[in-house]
């Protein structure tokens, strides 16, 4: 299972393509993508196309309430934040993601310093950095007996820290889209004065309170802007403290 391909560059694509033309054995290779286009024509015409849509959130939550003990708002909050990803919904339930968002935006609101929240927030990230090598470099040196040349062993080397970087990328797009997600709601109250069509759901009290205490004067769209250039901005490998240093100046104002 090859999750994102789209993501590989295209020598690997070009390299893969002998593979995936004779795979060993009963081998079966699935190619998970957001971005078919991305992929080469090549790889595409050598695939069999399946299309999986979204879960509803009703289903998703279904599932959750079934195979988690979660009380019930939460279940629903969740179901509505993983957009019909059970694979999103599952990793917001197993790991403290939200819960970090929600205490960094609640800090912003409440007149905490950016420039403190962002480098606490770039300390996490590399703690967890460290966490993923930690654990990648365990199955490299379980893999070292298997290494027949020193170029092999460094080219493992090479791949362990790329997959750690993507693993890492990848957190932080999650991180993004919960920001994103927390100043659209507050959009939706501030434009509707209804929590019907919020994702945040259990955050709802605390919503109608970001919007009531600001009036006027709040400005949700620059927000989302700057989520969105931050997304841009870390996909072309500019600098990750300032990036994240520019977007919390935005989301404090």
């Amino acid at each position: 299972i090859i999750v994102d391909a789209e993501r590989m560059h295209t020598a690997a694509q070009n390299h893969f393509l002998k593979t995936l033309e004779e795979p060993r054995g009963n081998s079966l290779f699935l190619l998970l993508t957001e971005h078919p286009g991305l992929l080469l024509p090549t790889i595409r015409s050598r695939c069999q196309r399946l299309h999986f849509g979204a879960l509803k959130p009703a289903t998703v939550a279904e599932l959750l309430l079934r195979d988690r003990d979660l009380p019930g708002d939460l279940a629903h909050s969740i179901a509505a934040l993983s957009q019909g990803q059970m694979s999103r919904a599952i990793d917001l339930v197993e790991s403290e993601r939200r819960d970090i968002v929600l205490d960094i935006v609640k800090e912003l609101a409440n007149g905490g310093d950016p420039l403190e929240q962002a480098e606490s927030f770039s300390g996490h990230l590399d703690t967890r950095r460290r966490q993923i090598e930690s654990a990648l470099k365990a199955e490299l040196n379980a893999d070292e007996q298997a290494a027949t040349t020193k170029e092999n062993l460094e080219e493992a080397k090479q791949e362990m820290a790329a997959a750690a970087e993507a693993i890492v990328r990848k957190e932080i797009m999650e991180y993004l889209y919960l920001f994103e997600t927390w100043y659209r709601d507050a959009m939706v109250i501030q434009a509707t004065g209804s929590d019907k069509a919020l994702l945040n759901r259990d955050q709802t009290a605390e919503l109608a309170a970001y919007v009531a205490a600001r009036g006027d004067r709040l400005d949700i769209p620059p927000k989302l802007d700057a989520v969105e250039k931050c997304r841009v901005r870390l996909e072309r490998n500019i600098s990750q403290e300032r990036v994240l240093r520019d977007l919390f100046f935005v989301l404090a104002g």
